[in-house]
């Protein structure tokens, strides 16, 4: 990687939070929750290594809120009730203890979540300045996502 990328393995400061690099373990399901959808220590020990490997933050995804309304996987996390909180704590302490943050993706109640019908914009690359240019970027897909005035 080289110089270029230092700055992803150096120290952070957003909004008042220190993070110990730029680097964030994406937020998978991992489908290692207990079968009354509870924190392991299996699920603990897979993401210890993650953490001891140097990850800054450790996001687990599609985290249920409502059991009833949320639940589309066998083994996925569930925080509705507080049964949950000294399993998720487990999970909170250890990342802590390596230096990361534990982060949670929220799976909404989407069977009642009503949204807008889905858009479809052209595919366009994220930015029509050529590589290796000294031009600052131009965003395209922005653009398109505001409204015209």
């Amino acid at each position: 990687m080289g110089s270029r990328y230092e700055h992803v393995f150096a120290p952070i400061r957003i909004r008042g939070v220190d993070f110990r690099n730029r680097i964030e373990l994406a937020p998978p399901s991992l489908n290692l929750a207990s079968l009354d959808h509870k924190v392991t220590h299996e699920f603990v020990d897979l993401n210890r290594s993650i953490a001891y490997g140097g990850a800054a933050i450790l996001s687990v995804g599609n985290v249920m809120v409502d059991i009833e309304e949320c639940c589309n996987e066998e083994l996925q996390l569930d925080m509705s009730t507080d049964e949950c909180i000294l399993p998720l704590s487990w999970f909170s302490q250890m990342c802590e203890g390596f230096g990361a943050h534990a982060s949670l993706e929220i799976n909404p109640a989407a069977r009642t979540l009503s949204l807008p019908a889905p858009v479809t914009l052209p595919t366009l690359p994220p930015s029509i300045t050529p590589p290796g240019s000294s031009l600052t970027p131009r965003p395209r897909v922005v653009s398109l996502l505001r409204p015209s005035k």
